[in-house]
């Protein structure tokens, strides 16, 4: 079982699905040490895109943010640490690889 200590969000817009379903694949193949979710092709909780997301442990950390950075192909993805506060994971405790996006803050209030 993956600890859950890092989450990862990789967003994509409906017209670069392909390129998300690609990506995807690929860190199902490649990412043995992460959990990776399939795609949510609509909006969810605080995210203003769809995305998946990729969990993992902190011992995975360096390599799983640097294979995001190598592979995302131009998406956005937003690293965050698991905490027992959303808010503060999802903006002080956060790491964009890529554009940052606007994320619903009020939701994880």
């Amino acid at each position: 079982m993956i600890r859950e200590d890092f989450h990862a969000h990789v967003y994509f817009d409906l017209e670069a699905i392909d390129t998300a379903r690609q990506v995807n694949q690929q860190a199902i193949e490649q990412l043995a040490c992460a959990r990776i979710s399939t795609l949510r092709e609509r909006e969810v909780g605080p995210h203003t895109k769809p995305m998946f997301e990729v969990v993992f442990a902190t011992e995975n950390r360096e390599h799983v943010v640097q294979w995001l950075e190598q592979n995302r192909q131009g998406l956005s993805v937003l690293v965050h640490p698991v905490t027992d506060d959303d808010y503060l994971a999802h903006t002080d405790g956060a790491v964009w690889l890529g554009q940052p996006l606007a994320l619903k803050l009020e939701t994880l209030r």
